[in-house]
């Protein structure tokens, strides 16, 4: 556990040290090679987050999406139950609000989204990242829950700066890998059966 911890303690101060200008750029370069995947073009419905401190910057693809006709849909943290309600989301500007830790997220008024074998893709954060797909989040578990309720149908994509991979994390024997690891540098194969 401790390994963990420092791994992302690391990792997160790193990621910290990037400018806004940095941050910007190779977000934009992410969000190129993300909406170039055949899983993205097809998606109808896609699950993302809001970025928040110095994560890879999703707004521009949270408007590109929505403009593009894709379904999109949002986390709410539900702190007591320690787990992720997905939300529709129809207009940036209008259908959020302050939540959780100070993060983004829907209107909790908004339509949620029950049945989960809708989504067509999960497009994740983390702190750091392995070549397996494997990750370390922020410590809360709230992924970690919420990807154990998805179908196998769900194409599971983490958003990441090049610098955030690595050989491999910790982990244990709940966790789940993602499909794909999409950085400003190259897209990660990390699970074939969508692929």
């Amino acid at each position: 556990m401790r390994r963990k911890k420092d791994l992302r303690e690391s990792m997160l101060i790193k990621r910290d040290m990037l400018s806004p200008q940095e941050r910007t750029r190779k977000s934009l370069m992410i969000k190129r090679r993300l909406f170039s995947t055949p899983e993205y073009k097809e998606a109808r419905v896609i699950a993302f987050y809001v970025s928040f401190r110095s994560e890879a910057e999703t707004e521009n693809m949270i408007r590109e999406s929505l403009k593009l006709g894709k379904k999109v849909v949002l986390p709410v943290s539900r702190v007591k139950k320690k787990e992720l309600q997905m939300v529709y989301v129809k207009n940036f500007d209008k259908d959020l609000k302050p939540g959780t830790y100070g993060i983004i997220e829907p209107k909790t008024t908004k339509v949620k989204l029950d049945d989960l074998s809708q989504l067509d893709i999960v497009v994740l954060p983390g702190s750091v990242f392995d070549l397996s797909g494997y990750r370390l989040g922020y410590g809360g578990g709230y992924y970690d829950r919420f990807l154990q309720t998805l179908g196998s149908g769900t194409v599971i994509i983490g958003l990441a700066y090049e610098f955030q991979v690595v050989n491999e994390v910790p982990r244990e024997s709940h966790d789940i890998p993602v499909h794909q690891i999409v950085t400003e540098n190259r897209i990660i194969c990390c699970r074939q059966e969508f692929l």
